[in-house]
C-alpha cells in the first residue's frame, strides 16, 4: 500500500512541478517580449532558409532570417517557426537598439498561450487532488476517535473515469452493525477487493460523512 501512495505521491508532485515550469516558460516569454518592445524596435525580416531534421521523435524545423538596420545586414536563427513560413516570406521582428543582432520573432507567438495553458491545466488539475486528499486527512485526524471496521462488500470500477492510474470506484462495506457505507473513490487496479476490511472514520454527529482508510487494510489489521 505504502509502495502505491509513494509513487501516486511522485506522480502529484511531477504535474504541479511541471504546471508550475510551463506557466513560468509562458511568463519569461512574455515579460522577454515585454523588454525588446520597450527598448527595442519592429521592422520586416526575409526568411532566408529552413532547416528541417528529424530528431528521433519528430521533425524540428529552424527558420534563417535577414534584415537591414541603417545599412547593415543582420544574419540569424528566429527564435519561433510555423508550418506557414516559407522562404521568401517577410515576418516581423524586434531588436534591440543597442545590439540588432539580438532578435526575436516580433508577431503573435502561440506557444506562449500554449504553455501557459497547458501550465494552468495541470496545475489547476494537481491543486484538485491535492486538495481532496488533504480533506481526507483533515477527516480522518478529526475523526481517529470515532471509526469502525468494514467489510468490502463489492468493488465497482469506472473503466471511462481514470486519476492518475486510479479508477473511479464505488466501495459497498458493510460493518458488524450491518450499516452499509457507500462512496466513489479512486483506486488502483486490485487495491481493494471483495472481502477485505476497511478502517471506516466516522463523523461522530453524521454518519453519512464518512472516510474509507484504504492505507489500512486487513492485512495490516491482522498483524
Amino acid at each position: 500500500m505504502k509502495s502505491i501512495k509513494n509513487s501516486n505521491n511522485k506522480v502529484l508532485y511531477l504535474i504541479l512541478f511541471v504546471g508550475v515550469l510551463f506557466i513560468a516558460v509562458s511568463v519569461f516569454m512574455r515579460v522577454q517580449k515585454a523588454s525588446y518592445q520597450l527598448n527595442g524596435a519592429m521592422t520586416n525580416a526575409t526568411i532566408t532558409d529552413i532547416e528541417s531534421y528529424y530528431d528521433g521523435d519528430d521533425y524540428t524545423h529552424r527558420a534563417y532570417v535577414e534584415f537591414y538596420v541603417n545599412g547593415e545586414k543582420i544574419t540569424g536563427k528566429l527564435d519561433y517557426y510555423t508550418d506557414s513560413f516559407k522562404v521568401g516570406n517577410t515576418v516581423p521582428v524586434l531588436y534591440m537598439r543597442d545590439n540588432p543582432h539580438n532578435f526575436i520573432y516580433g508577431g503573435g507567438n502561440v506557444a506562449s498561450v500554449i504553455c501557459f495553458s497547458i501550465g494552468l491545466l495541470l496545475f489547476s488539475f494537481g491543486t484538485v487532488v491535492f486538495a481532496l486528499r488533504l480533506k481526507n486527512y483533515i477527516k480522518k485526524k478529526k475523526f481517529k476517535e470515532s471509526f469502525v471496521y468494514g467489510k468490502v462488500l463489492q468493488t465497482v470500477e469506472n473503466d471511462k473515469f481514470s486519476l492518475l492510474n486510479k479508477r473511479l470506484t464505488l466501495v459497498s462495506a458493510v460493518d458488524s452493525n450491518g450499516h452499509l457505507y457507500e462512496k466513489k473513490i479512486f483506486l488502483s487496479l486490485g487495491q481493494v477487493n471483495n472481502g477485505d476490511t476497511l478502517k471506516i472514520y466516522i463523523n461522530p454527529d453524521n454518519e453519512e460523512d464518512f472516510v474509507f482508510d484504504i492505507e489500512e487494510n486487513k492485512t495490516e489489521i491482522e498483524e
